[in-house]
């Protein structure tokens, strides 16, 4: 689908295999109901300003999976630093440090979002806002692209948020937004299969996911999470129950080897 003007899509169910863009729209896209499946595309879904308020969205993609641009493309690499579950901080290489573009955003306040992507999951050449919904990521495997990828703010105030990728570009939301993250990022590649478990010092898991690819990091945002808070990662076991993109809402855990804690940003 490709749009001059703008692009609404609030009911009905479309399943799109392209070899360009599964929907793309030179200003305005937005969901607010429906199914959208997009078996194959270059871009997943790109506009001037996205916003998703509904509706149940899965995208594979070449490159980007949500990709908030002007069609001009932004900014370029700086040095970075280390870190690591392994501890929190930015990864080898780190961020790229990027304008953000004015006229240029991307709201997420409800439905589900279902990433894989090769290249960047979630881009937004401007800024990027979250208050509900669910948005699943599963990024890039190379150091070059970022599962999050926000020039500018990126706040988040509600929903829940997992995204996997590699380590050299991590991004997590702003510090001041008002839901807490967390910062995973192993020191080694996680094989695809892993089950990741995250849990609160009482045993309530805040995380229960299922990698569909290899990864060395995940960020984390959820309301259960409270800043300051210490959590313990466990990699493997068995899970069982329905999943949304690898991410289990509800589900029976067992086993698992402890990988360490971390504490919520």
């Amino acid at each position: 689908i490709e749009a001059v003007t703008d692009v609404l899509v609030s009911g009905g169910d479309l399943t799109i295999a392209a070899d360009d863009d599964g929907i793309h729209s030179e200003a305005w896209l937005e969901i607010t109901g429906g199914t959208i499946d997009i078996t194959r595309s270059y871009e997943g879904l790109e506009g001037t300003q996205i916003v998703v308020s509904g509706g149940a969205t899965s995208v594979v993609a070449e490159d980007d999976g949500l990709n908030v641009s002007d069609g001009n493309g932004s900014g370029g690499p700086a040095a970075g630093g280390t870190g690591g579950i392994r501890g929190q901080g930015p990864a080898v290489g780190g961020p790229p440090i990027e304008e953000p573009i004015e006229g240029l955003w991307v709201d997420v306040s409800g439905g589900t979002l279902v990433i894989d992507a090769y290249g960047d999951g979630f881009e937004s050449n401007g800024v990027a806002a979250m208050s509900g919904g669910t948005i699943v990521i599963s990024g890039p495997t190379t150091s070059r692209e970022g599962a999050i990828d926000v020039n500018g703010e990126f706040l988040v105030s509600g929903g829940t948020l997992v995204a996997a990728g590699s380590v050299g570009m991590v991004e997590t939301p702003t510090a001041s937004s008002e839901q807490a993250t967390l910062d995973l990022q192993f020191t080694n590649s996680v094989p695809a299969g892993t089950v990741v478990r995250v849990e609160a010092e009482d045993g309530t898991a805040v995380l229960t996911w299922e990698a569909s690819k290899p990864f060395r990091s995940i960020v984390l945002s959820t309301p259960d999470i409270e800043s300051g808070a210490a959590y313990e990662v466990f990699l493997d076991g068995t899970v069982d129950g329905e999943s949304l993109g690898g991410l289990y809402l509800e589900a029976e855990y067992t086993g698992g080897a402890s990988a360490g804690t971390i504490t919520a940003l």
